[in-house]
């Protein structure tokens, strides 16, 4: 398991690559025809309202103490999960 510390930098890595890729791939929307356009566009919303999420967690985990850290990690590590997934499925439709 990682130090709070080297998570919280981990995380904000992460977030930044996600958000690089969440702009990159609103690019590509515009290009896409009518109904594949308006499914493209709901996933990049959900995938903008997952890196709020995170970034939120990441506030967390900066204030949380040594005792909670073990549950707030776990349920940061399950948002990092659910991103990574979101991401894959939007990346594997284009």
């Amino acid at each position: 398991m990682h130090t709070k510390s080297q998570y919280i930098a981990k995380m904000k890595l992460e977030l930044n690559l996600f958000d690089g890729a969440v702009n990159e791939y609103e690019s590509i929307d515009r290009q896409l025809p009518g109904d594949a356009q308006l499914v493209y566009q709901d996933n990049l919303f959900r995938m903008r309202q997952q890196c709020a999420l995170i970034r939120e967690k990441i506030e967390q985990i900066q204030g949380s103490d040594e005792i909670e850290w073990d549950e707030v990690f776990m349920e940061a590590d399950c948002l990092r999960a659910v991103f990574i997934e979101s991401f894959k499925t939007l990346r594997s439709r284009l």
